[in-house]
């Protein structure tokens, strides 16, 4: 009897602290699809049940309408569309990303990304400087390590030059510097 209640004392003193320990909640979607969410986090959700964000306890594995696998960093918000694929995440390595013309980019880790439906890429911050094109077909190099954010179409809706750059706007001239993030309509003029 004595050497029961000792082993009962024991596994409290054991177990209760590692049942605190238990930094996350488990959801799971529609789909079957089992989640463990930051405690203290809450999880958003489309009318259907299904996952519209949540903030992951680990990192964990998303794909994007492409197919295309990535790694979602722990701790940081991972966004879905309704059709489960990844709208916005923050890569825990560096990654590659595509655009709609097929061209692929080096993308940083621990920057959010943000893809459309297509599984094309929205927005995101490159490894180095890259060229981008305007809705108007003028090509800049972007600045790396600075959000680029695209329009559907492919073209430029904004990024931050690297080296100092004359724009056209619908009335105007101007010029930009490197760092100062500039930004185009849909038809490729500079918007200030």
């Amino acid at each position: 009897m004595k050497r029961s209640f000792v082993l009962f004392v024991l596994s409290f003193f054991i177990l209760v602290p590692l049942q605190s320990q238990v930094n996350y909640d488990v959801i799971k979607d529609p789909n079957g699809r089992i989640f463990k969410v930051k405690k203290g986090t809450k999880a958003k959700f489309y009318d259907d049940g299904t996952i519209k964000s949540l903030v992951p306890a680990e990192n964990f594995s998303v794909w994007n309408a492409r197919g295309k696998s990535y790694v979602a960093r722990a701790g940081d918000r991972v966004d879905f569309y309704k059709n489960g694929k990844v709208k916005s995440f923050v890569p825990l390595n560096n990654v590659m990303v595509w655009d709609i013309n097929g061209k692929s980019y080096q993308a940083l880790a621990g920057k959010r990304i943000s893809f459309f439906d297509d599984g094309n890429v929205k927005s995101f911050s490159p490894m180095r400087e890259i060229e981008v094109k305007t809705a108007r077909g003028k090509t800049y190099i972007a600045q790396g390590g600075y959000q680029v954010e695209f329009y559907e179409d492919g073209s430029v809706k904004s990024f931050y030059p690297a080296k100092k750059i004359k724009l056209k706007a619908r009335k105007k001239k101007y010029k930009a510097l490197p760092g100062r993030m500039v930004r185009f309509d849909r038809e490729g003029y500079f918007i200030r």
